[in-house]
């Protein structure tokens, strides 16, 4: 298909407010154009899944009769590739490529894949040169100027007429809120990414053999958590330069994150919260500076490295994998990353899942982002909008497919995450919540006999580490297992602990101008102020933040609120 020529419109590039899922900084998303909704798949597979009713579904064309759509998305280190096997031989030699060509008669043709963080400039050069996909997985900055510059189809009625039962459920166990987000007069421009449930909380990871070595409990006040890793500090249970709280120079992301200890103190980092009947932005307040001042006591007391504000995520994960480290805050899938290899290193080691102390030791609210993960754009020119739904319906079908069809198309018992390879990634809303709860007594009674394929793939990882000591999965018993991440997730969500932004519509004017800008500034006071600088530092950042253009994104923001 022919690229769509927009004759230089000039679009600026920005970041979107806060995105879910496996975040890399600041609370934002690693993936860009190809999401990680879920990191915890396993198992199952086949070729080509029977169509589902609701959508047409097409035989296997000829290769002359191949319909090419263009694409893009982005290509991190993550997504990994085996020369060796056709199945994932690379982004255009997998299975999933040959059942799009198969099965719905498409041949994907990539434009571009840059890494994440390069993904929505890219975007803008694309836009400035009028060069752009057929369809793609955006950003909602991306995404918006799209639909301002009238880029985007109207997908209302190809969506009614071809997504599967199946998509359309995943759309409403989400509370329609990707369709809602995409949806203008009425007409859905592109497609709903489905995936939004608030599930990526910050909890607290801890080894509990180190607990017992120093014959402590699990820390419920934040003066009993300084008092537990001063403890294994002292002790020298990581050895000589025992590190303290695993932390990284972002100060709120999906793993090794100081998010928890703003949680503390009811400070809640990059969102829109009520008060008082308006909407004010939760990193401004003064419970953030009461949780700031927390911080640089912790840093000045020895319970952070140093160096932290220069470690990337990958040097906590190694203080944590080489038994260096017994405390680290993370979101649901923060398990998988550090820790199974720190289970390789020692015998010893047993980590446990809590939630996150508070100053008087009363349960935690916690934030979740609850946002599209993504947004499906079809362009205006894209002659076949029909087939990318169907690409779409195909990720639905694959997960309720048998258990051999899953391990070939997800993820297989070695943890190898095929499903990256997809357009688009569009797990159902609390999908892993489902997984958790559906495996509480088989894995009691060790019986799987009820279990779908997919969460008898989760199963058997976690009895291979329980019943035969692999470490390798260790990971996946604290996060689907008795005791995991989801189990607390779903408690605190039983409970109403969970908070999520009350702002829920595409970014403002005002944040697509300057939001990058502002909260840059913003965040590099904060860390000013943890590594020992004056508390007025934050002050004055505050005000800055409001005069040069927050206290008008907060006007857009109230002006929406008191619309909805």
């Amino acid at each position: 298909m022919k690229l769509k020529k927009l004759g230089g419109v000039l679009l600026a590039a920005v970041m979107t407010i806060s995105c879910v899922a496996c975040g890399n900084s600041d609370g934002g998303n690693s993936s860009g154009g190809g999401q990680d909704s879920v990191p915890a798949e396993q198992s199952g597979e086949e070729s080509g899944a029977d169509e589902e009713s609701g959508s047409s579904g097409g035989e296997s064309e000829s290769a002359g009769d191949l319909i090419t759509l263009t694409t893009v998305r982005s290509l991190d280190s993550n997504v990994k590739f085996d020369e060796s096997n056709p199945d994932r031989k690379s982004l255009d030699e997998n299975i999933w490529n040959r059942t799009y060509q198969e099965k719905y008669g498409v041949k994907l043709e990539y434009l571009w894949t840059p890494n994440s963080e390069q993904y929505d400039s890219k975007w803008n050069a694309a836009l400035a040169t009028g060069d752009i996909p057929d369809f793609a997985n955006v950003s909602a900055t991306i995404y918006k100027q799209l639909v301002e510059a009238d880029l985007v189809m109207d997908m209302t009625d190809v969506y009614n007429e071809y997504a599967s039962d199946a998509y359309k459920a995943a759309v409403e166990k989400e509370d329609n809120l990707s369709y809602d987000y995409m949806t203008f007069d009425g007409k859905l421009l592109g497609l709903p990414y489905t995936g939004a449930g608030a599930e990526n909380i910050t909890l607290m990871m801890i080894r509990k053999d180190w607990l017992d070595q120093v014959n402590m409990e699990v820390p419920k006040t934040l003066d009993e958590l300084k008092a537990v890793v001063k403890a294994f500090q002292d002790n020298k249970l990581g050895g000589e330069g025992t590190v303290g709280i695993a932390a990284h120079k972002y100060l709120n992301s999906g793993v090794y994150s100081l998010g928890g200890i703003m949680e503390s103190y009811g400070a809640f980092y990059n969102t829109w919260i009520e008060k008082d009947g308006r909407l004010v932005y939760s990193s401004v307040t003064d419970e953030m500076r009461d949780a700031l001042l927390e911080l640089q006591g912790m840093y000045r007391d020895g319970l952070l490295r140093t160096d932290f504000a220069s470690l990337e995520s990958t040097d906590a994960a190694e203080d944590v994998a080489a038994g260096k480290c017994g405390v680290t805050f993370g979101t649901y899938w923060a398990p998988l990353n550090g820790i199974p290899e720190s289970y390789a290193s020692d015998e010893n080691a047993e980590w446990i899942v809590c939630e996150t102390p508070t100053v008087d030791g009363s349960p935690v609210r916690s934030y979740s982002t609850v946002e599209p993960v993504g947004y499906m754009f079809v362009s205006k020119d894209c002659e076949h909008p029909e087939k990318v739904v169907e690409m779409m319906n195909m990720f639905y079908e694959i997960l309720d497919s048998d258990a051999e069809t899953y391990a070939s198309y997800m993820t297989d018992g070695t943890g190898f995450e095929v499903f990256k390879y997809a357009v688009a990634n569009n797990f159902p809303a609390w999908k892993n919540l489902d997984i958790t709860r559906a495996l509480a007594e088989p894995l009691e009674k060790r019986d799987p006999s009820t279990l779908t394929a997919e969460q008898e793939a989760n199963y058997n990882m976690i009895v291979d580490y329980l019943d035969n000591g692999n470490t390798a999965t260790a990971g996946y018993y604290l996060v689907f297992g008795k005791g995991g991440t989801y189990d607390h997730i779903g408690t605190m969500y039983d409970e109403g602990r969970i908070v999520v932004s009350e702002y829920k519509s595409l970014p403002t004017d005002t944040m697509t101008e300057k939001w990058k800008d502002l909260n840059d500034n913003l965040s590099a006071a904060m860390q000013k102020v943890v590594m020992g600088e004056d508390i007025s530092v934050f002050d004055t950042a505050v005000e800055t933040w409001k005069s040069t253009g927050g206290d008008q994104i907060t006007q857009e923001v109230n002006d929406w609120y008191s619309r909805k």
